[in-house]
């Protein structure tokens, strides 16, 4: 399989980053990022960010040709490694919509991670944050576009400070709309 197909094929890495903190992450557990551990593996992996739980600092990474977690643990006298974990958004569960039902179902509750990123890049003087695109939200809100192809049609609206609606991107309502 070619580079260029596997990265077509996997999952969308702010996604992973998203539903990771949604499905393993415990309580009061945040990410944090060591821009030194950016470039310590090969090319099929993507550092994500770290996390303390007790005494134990755990380094995530996303194995994209694998659709994995690996994680490397950390503690006074220890360093061990856990590879192979499930793709966190796979374990968020999928319900399947047309564009039709998406369109019509109204707004979305923003997930709590996707807030507290942007409070946090907010807080640094960024500017405005931009909502993920429909490659991160749809996963993490538990919705598959089917057919799949129909997915790059979907727009993300923000109503407000944590509330988002889905329409039909502006390309294809005019492709939509015959000639008259």
């Amino acid at each position: 399989m070619e580079v260029l197909e596997v990265l077509q094929m996997a999952t969308d890495t702010n996604a992973v980053y998203h539903a990771y903190q949604m499905v393993y992450l415990k309580n009061g557990e945040e990410f944090y990022y060591e821009k030194e551990l950016q470039r310590v593996y090969g090319d099929h992996l993507r550092y994500i960010s770290s996390y303390k739980r007790g005494e134990m600092t755990i380094h995530v990474w996303w194995n994209f040709a694998e659709e994995k977690i690996n994680e490397k643990h950390v503690k006074p006298g220890y360093i061990g490694f856990k590879t192979g974990i499930e793709n966190p958004v796979k374990k968020i569960p999928q319900r399947e919509m047309t564009l039709e039902e998406l369109f019509a179902s109204g707004t979305h509750k923003i997930p709590e991670s996707i807030l507290r990123e942007r409070d946090e890049l907010k807080e640094a003087g960024l500017g405005v944050y931009e909502i993920k695109t429909r490659r991160v939200l749809l996963p993490l809100l538990g919705i598959s576009i089917i057919p799949a192809s129909d997915a790059s049609e979907v727009a993300v609206d923000l109503i407000s400070g944590d509330e988002v609606e889905f329409m039909q991107r502006w390309w294809a309502r005019e492709a939509s709309v015959p000639n008259s």
